[in-house]
């Protein structure tokens, strides 16, 4: 299984002695850059981007970084790493250490990883054609919320669009079956609905496991 890849999205943010203390500071950030030389012992990017403010980190060498990739099947993977050098071929290149792969740690802990998401999508079963809002989300489903549980019996096939927002904005289109139900937790509040993925391109799928990634990244700089 190859980890690394040429073009691949890499995401890297700084180790810290007290992570606590950097937040405080709001020194942790997520940059992120690509991947354009693999070699024996080093992993050649274009200088990471600050996602947030939109400027370029020059790192020092010698800065001690941790890296976020997705490998071939889509699982997220964190690896410790070390700016060995700079360099530039046409444009600046940074260049990093690559990691033993004895320290490179596979995060997902089940098939596909599933995230907290309020994202829209329109659920088509039968001649019901509902939009509503998502709860959570991963590669493999989705649970949302339904103002009536009527139209979704378990085992009812459905058909969806849902809406990404990123890596870029992609409408995902799925064929599946509900799997779970829930009624309302008390008067006025939602029905909840699983609904597991049957049909589905794996262009999409990895979509929603890149967004999947994103997010977690995402929850884990709050």
């Amino acid at each position: 299984m190859n980890t690394f890849r040429l073009f691949q999205m890499l995401y890297v943010d700084v180790q810290e002695e007290d992570p606590s203390e950097a937040a405080a500071q709001q020194e942790m950030m997520l940059y992120k850059t690509r991947i354009v030389e693999v070699t024996a012992d080093s992993l050649v990017t274009e200088i990471p981007l600050n996602r947030e403010t939109g400027q370029f980190r020059f790192f020092s060498v010698g800065t001690a970084l941790y890296g976020w990739v997705l490998d071939e099947t889509g699982t997220p993977c964190r690896f410790p790493t070390r700016v060995k050098s700079r360099k530039t071929d046409n444009i600046p290149l940074l260049v990093l250490e690559r990691p033993d792969p004895r320290s490179i740690i596979r995060i997902q802990r089940r098939q596909y990883v599933r995230v907290p998401a309020v994202l829209d999508v329109t659920l088509r079963c039968g001649e019901a054609v509902q939009t509503v809002r998502t709860l959570d989300i991963s590669g493999g489903g989705l649970k949302c919320a339904v103002p009536d549980l009527g139209p979704f019996p378990l085992g009812t096939a459905v058909e969806g669009i849902v809406a990404l927002p990123y890596p870029q904005r992609t409408a995902v289109t799925f064929a599946g079956t509900v799997v779970r139900t829930q009624p309302p937790a008390e008067k006025g509040k939602p029905a909840t609905v699983s609904i597991r993925f049957d049909r589905i391109s794996e262009k999409e799928r990895q979509a929603i496991v890149q967004f999947c990634f994103r997010t977690q990244l995402q929850a884990r700089r709050r």
